[in-house]
């Protein structure tokens, strides 16, 4: 990674966040997303998901994967369990990780019941389990 003061204040950042941040995170302490993608290519970083990264030289947890699911749809919160365990007041993670967000519609407003999808693979596209509450 080319060291200046963006790219130590990326990384402080990145710790800060268990290795997982947001294009917008980055951007908002002057780290361009083309800037993002470049170190990419480099091999710098790695894209957990859509517009959400980590750095290659710090560790990934399973922390890591729950905030950057978070941040992987706009509007989403890890909830009960998860954030009970994300923020260190239970020892374990939940058993069955649970994600949950209402079906959207026309103006961005929630529509219908809740959505409790379960089982997401490592490419957080494909369910395997699909529960309506």
């Amino acid at each position: 990674m080319q060291f200046d003061s963006a790219s130590e204040a990326l990384i402080e950042l990145a710790a800060s966040r268990h290795n997982a941040f947001s294009t917008f995170e980055a951007a908002e302490i002057n780290f361009s997303p083309r800037r993002l993608r470049d170190a990419a290519v480099r091999g710098d970083i790695r894209r957990l998901h859509p517009r959400v990264w980590a750095i290659n030289a710090l560790p990934g947890s399973e922390v890591q994967q729950l905030r950057a699911a978070t941040l992987a749809l706009t509007g989403s919160a890890a909830s009960l369990q998860s954030a009970a365990w994300l923020h260190g007041w239970v020892e374990r993670p939940p058993a069955r990780p649970v994600r949950q967000s209402s079906v959207k519609q026309s103006a961005g407003r929630p529509t219908g019941p809740p959505i409790a999808i379960v089982g997401m693979d490592a490419s957080f596209g494909r369910l395997t389990s699909l529960d309506s509450f």
